[in-house]
């Protein structure tokens, strides 16, 4: 017989797992933040008790469960296949050529905060447009869903930098804060460029976001841009700080192709696959086209061996002329994947049990392998 309580955790493994790691990542990204060393050691180590209390807590969210994210509510699940078929009616509706209710997604945001009396999932529909907006959603009551017309028709953009003396928690276009945000068929961006230096386009920091914003690339061109002179490109930089988080980076079905400014200096810039930000950095790509700007080492160290025993990076069935895995790096870590099986534990049935909820959500997936 299983008791409540266990029953309980059972019931939501997938939830607990995202949450907690989740906590994790907020704590490494806000210390991270902190640029006077003193300081960023003195908060470092007030959290460390924390984070080893998650970490535990991680290790003991070990079963699974089926469906939805279990945060999803009944009404959440049943708006998701409504906007799969093309039928969901939103709350309010975004448009900057007036047909909607709002001209700017701020004042639908606005709406969103003010209306304390609605109850179950705020729907905001964003219509076709570029918006130039900076903007912070905060989830408060109920949950928040937000569409629009595609990622290449509804674009929210903005330019705050590192460089322009915003914190990298402060530069975000768009930022969630909060319980419960689900997002779909719209682009974010921040347009600073390299000279910015760090610039973030969305930030989540939700307990539990949707999985549709989480972790796995699919079916997409990936745009390698040239960066200022002396330096290179890294395409990810997973921030998975415990070997029990279950963050990480698949690319899978993808182009990773050089944009028209690099290509001259393609071979004289690097691009690397990616670069560990956290020891327990994990990264695969596989089943993708790499063109001829990916290093040859493919993978870029941080601060000498850091983590390079305690990451994973994988590649499989890749092809293209950065394909090539002869000169790639010698790292514990790092493992050309062979075994069709084990390629498998990376696609999107057992990575984010898409299996359960994403044949619902309207969206093009591949489920498991290519070929």
């Amino acid at each position: 017989m299983v008791s409540a309580g266990l029953q309980s955790l059972i019931d939501h493994e997938d939830s607990l797992k995202s949450q907690l790691s989740a906590v994790i990542s907020y704590q490494q990204t806000c210390k991270d933040g902190i640029k006077h060393p003193s300081i960023r050691a003195v908060i470092g180590l007030r959290l460390q008790t924390v984070t080893e209390l998650t970490s535990n807590a991680l290790a003991l969210a070990e079963a699974r469960d089926g469906g939805y994210p279990t945060w999803f509510s009944a009404t959440d699940c049943g708006l998701s296949e409504l906007h799969g078929k093309g039928l969901l009616k939103p709350n309010v509706v975004v448009a900057k050529d007036g047909s909607g209710q709002y001209r700017t997604v701020f004042e639908a945001v606005v709406a969103y905060s003010e209306n304390r009396n609605h109850r179950g999932t705020y729907v905001i529909y964003v219509k076709s447009g570029m918006y130039e907006e900076n903007i912070t959603l905060k989830v408060r009551w109920g949950t928040v869903s937000m569409y629009g017309d595609g990622p290449r028709k509804t674009i929210i953009t903005g330019r705050k930098n590192c460089h322009d003396q915003f914190t990298a928690l402060r530069t975000a276009t768009f930022s969630v804060r909060g319980k419960g945000f689900i997002g779909r068929s719209m682009a974010f961006r921040n347009t600073a460029g390299p000279e910015g230096g760090q610039a973030v386009a969305l930030q989540v920091q939700a307990d539990i976001p949707s999985p549709i914003l989480q972790r796995v690339i699919q079916n997409s061109v990936i745009m390698v841009k040239k960066p200022l002179d002396n330096q290179q490109n890294t395409i990810t930089a997973s921030g998975r700080a415990d070997d029990r988080q279950t963050t990480g980076f698949v690319i899978q079905n993808c182009q990773i192709v050089r944009g028209q400014e690099l290509f001259p200096v393609r071979f004289s810039t690097a691009t690397y696959l990616g670069r560990p930000w956290k020891r327990y950095s994990r990264t695969v790509v596989m089943e993708s086209t790499l063109g001829d700007l990916i290093h040859p080492k493919g993978w870029l160290a941080r601060n000498g061996t850091f983590a390079v025993d305690t990451l994973l990076y994988a590649e499989y069935a890749n092809k293209g002329p950065g394909a090539d895995t002869s000169g790639r790096v010698d790292w514990k870590g790092y493992k050309v994947i062979t075994n069709r099986t084990e390629a498998l534990a990376y696609t999107v049935a057992p990575f984010i049990q898409g299996d359960q909820w994403l044949k619902r959500s309207g969206m093009p997936f591949l489920l498991g392998l290519k070929l």
